[in-house]
């Protein structure tokens, strides 16, 4: 888990902003292929940071899961972040 400094710090400087990656809070780039899946990335993605930011370790969920188990999208069809939310 992340002490309060390591939560603090990236906002401590003057600097404009952060670039997460600096602080292990971003999984690399994954490839949806040819899927229309990338409302599942954006919503797994999303809830990975949020979790490392709060938490500290960085975990990698599975977008498969949402675009083969969430009925409220359409799989590789497309869909909504929101709505995977």
């Amino acid at each position: 888990m992340y002490s309060s400094e390591r939560l603090i710090e990236p906002f401590a400087s003057d600097a404009t902003e952060v670039d997460w990656r600096n602080w292990g809070i971003v999984n690399s780039v994954k490839n949806q292929e040819s899927c229309g899946s990338c409302w599942a990335f954006m919503a797994t993605s999303a809830a990975e940071i949020n979790y490392a930011i709060k938490y500290g370790p960085l975990h990698s969920l599975s977008e498969q899961q949402l675009v083969s188990c969430d009925t409220g999208n359409s799989g590789c069809g497309g869909g909504w972040p929101t709505t995977a939310y």
